[in-house]
């Protein structure tokens, strides 16, 4: 006979029991390693079997009234499904349903309900059976769940609230993650506080390394500065501990945007990974590079194995739809980016590869929407803008800005990478392959892209193009 849900306090799935009184999963006589708010989440979704439980739901339930970021939720389903596999059958008991939150999947019995309604009816059935021993049995199973809430107590005591120091790094955390270039800036002067509050956070100081690599990929400030203080700060987050990985993830965008030294910088993603194998920074940041080699198996591969982990984040939504476009599968990076935009609608970068992929379909209307809803900068709009009317026959807009450009870079206020686009919408390929030769030399990261990006595919039959491209990949 079914327990009803209202008195219910034991679950039995698998050869695992929930027991919701003493907070505890156990599997045969064996607590299993989970912490509380793990505990918390599949209690939730298991009283829930079979039914969504949304996302809001379980914050709002495991973490109430706190700010949390939304891979601390993520990384705790990760972690019951991969040890609910591990102990069990190997079968995920927790499905994710996009969009919307999580359910639980395994077929719950009333098998193994308590010790004291398997003595109660075992008391029953065997009439020969003394009081002194059903006496005995209680007492033993007093004892048992005595030392079992004690092991319980020392192992999943109530983690302590975060320190300011880490809550100033958890919102730094959650800022960045949105890829916003208007709120890197901001990020980063969390991630100084956090550091100030604890100077021995490792971790802070490694996120301030991964805010000045990321401002200056984005343009943000002053891209030696930044560079300089995004070595020093790995380097300084090293001394305090020197097994973290993210860290060698900064050290590696310093490596490619300081140094020009790809080899250099897979040597650092790939120490940061067997450090720590699951680091979704080291992944993203790994695939990233593979990507612009235009090895898109291998970047497909690893970034595959980060979405597990953390199947809502947006970096990594929106390199899997990078890898997508670089590879001329536009088809696929645009459905890729219509399910990121639906859960992340201001996302300013997936608009932007959005119009990339929607230009080059031909579809240069949607194209320009997408374009100015992607808030660039006024200088890569007036670009990009000027490109799209070419793909439709009109080159002059792009060689007005050609034009207007040279005179920028005469008058010694601009760099000639701003010719570049330019010179190759309106068809002046000389100009472009002067203006890369400059670029060269000045190792402008502009450059990283040259391989795979499509925006060069007319300049490729051109041997100075080449060499350029042979230099970047084998210096």
């Amino acid at each position: 006979m079914a327990v009803p849900a209202a008195t219910r306090t034991a679950y039995c799935f698998g050869p695992f029991v929930l027991d919701t009184t003493q907070r505890v999963v156990l599997c045969g006589s064996a607590i299993v390693p989970l912490p509380p708010k793990a505990v918390c989440i599949l209690t939730l979704l298991v009283k829930n079997a079979g039914e969504v439980v949304d996302k809001d739901e379980i914050f709002a339930a495991v973490w109430p009234g706190t700010f949390v970021v939304e891979s601390s939720l993520t990384k705790n389903i990760s972690l019951l499904r991969k040890t609910l596999r591990e102990a069990g059958d190997g079968k995920s008991v927790i499905e994710t349903v996009s969009k919307r939150g999580y359910r639980f999947v395994a077929p719950i019995s009333d098998e193994q309900l308590s010790s004291a309604s398997k003595v109660e009816t075992h008391g029953q059935a065997s009439r020969g059976f003394s009081r002194q021993r059903v006496a005995l049995s209680i007492a033993a199973g007093a004892l048992l769940i005595a030392a079992l809430a004690y092991l319980h107590w020392r192992s999943v005591a109530p983690a302590p609230l975060p320190t300011e120091s880490q809550r100033q790094y958890l919102i730094a955390q959650h800022i960045w993650n949105r890829l916003e270039p208007s709120e890197i800036d901001t990020a980063l002067g969390r991630f100084e506080r956090a550091a100030q509050l604890d100077s021995r956070s490792a971790i802070a100081y490694a996120g301030i390394a991964e805010a000045r690599a990321t401002m200056t990929m984005f343009g943000v400030g002053s891209s030696k500065l930044n560079l300089l203080k995004a070595r020093e700060a790995a380097t300084r987050a090293l001394t305090l501990n020197p097994n973290l990985a993210l860290p060698y993830v900064s050290i590696g965008v310093v490596r490619i945007l300081a140094d020009f030294d790809i080899a250099g910088a897979e040597r650092a993603y790939l120490r940061a990974l067997r450090l720590d194998p699951d680091s979704i920074s080291a992944q993203l940041r790994y695939t990233c590079l593979l990507t612009h080699a235009g090895r898109f198996a291998e970047a497909r591969r690893i970034l595959y194995r980060a979405m597990q982990r953390d199947p809502v984040s947006a970096p990594l939504a929106l390199q899997a739809a990078r890898i997508e476009y670089y590879d001329r599968r536009y088809s696929d990076a645009i459905a890729a980016l219509h399910e990121l935009l639906d859960r992340e609608p201001s996302f300013s970068l997936a608009h932007y590869y959005m119009a990339m992929s929607l230009g080059r379909l031909g579809r240069t209307t949607e194209a320009l929407g997408e374009l100015r809803r992607s808030r660039v900068q006024s200088s890569i709009l007036e670009t990009d803008e000027a490109w799209l009317h070419s793909l439709e026959g009109n080159r002059e807009p792009a060689r007005a800005l050609l034009a207007s450009r040279r005179r920028l870079v005469g008058n010694g206020h601009r760099k000639s990478t701003v010719l570049l686009l330019p010179a190759i919408d309106s068809g002046d390929h000389e100009t472009a392959l002067s203006s890369l030769e400059e670029m060269w030399k000045t190792r402008e990261i502009d450059l990283l892209a040259l391989k795979v990006e499509p925006r060069f595919d007319a300049l490729r039959s051109e041997p100075r193009f080449r060499r350029i491209v042979n230099r970047i990949w084998s210096d």
